[in-house]
């Protein structure tokens, strides 16, 4: 037989994240909260699904305290479901999951608002 001629493309997914280098809440008082934001921009072909979560598990009490040292930690927690976001320890993130249309088929960035409560 005779060959086959093919063209064949690979691609995968290409994303950014703003600011690259990560967000601070500077100092605060206590009893009140501070925003920020970051986004996430599709730079690839196709449209993916993103999902935040806590991946360090759960302890109730402050790192390195006594009462800490007592309490077992939860290596499953993911956070808290609240109002469409997710809730980890002071932090409250918003959405929590959703799609992010490529920016060359017409898509915007994701912005992601993180609370925390001091």
């Amino acid at each position: 037989g005779n060959p086959i001629k093919l063209n064949v493309s690979s691609v995968f997914s290409k994303f950014r994240v703003l600011p690259q280098k990560g967000i601070s809440f500077g100092a605060l008082v206590y009893d009140t909260q501070k925003s920020r934001t970051f986004d996430i921009i599709n730079q690839g072909e196709f449209e993916f699904e993103y999902k935040i979560e806590c991946i360090s598990g759960r302890i109730g009490s402050r790192p390195g305290t006594a009462a800490a040292r007592k309490e077992v930690a939860d290596p499953d927690f993911k956070g808290e479901d609240v109002d469409g976001g997710i809730k980890i320890g002071q932090f409250v993130v918003k959405p929590a999951s959703g799609t992010v249309v490529p920016v060359k088929h017409g898509g915007q960035k994701e912005t992601i608002t993180v609370e925390f409560s001091a």
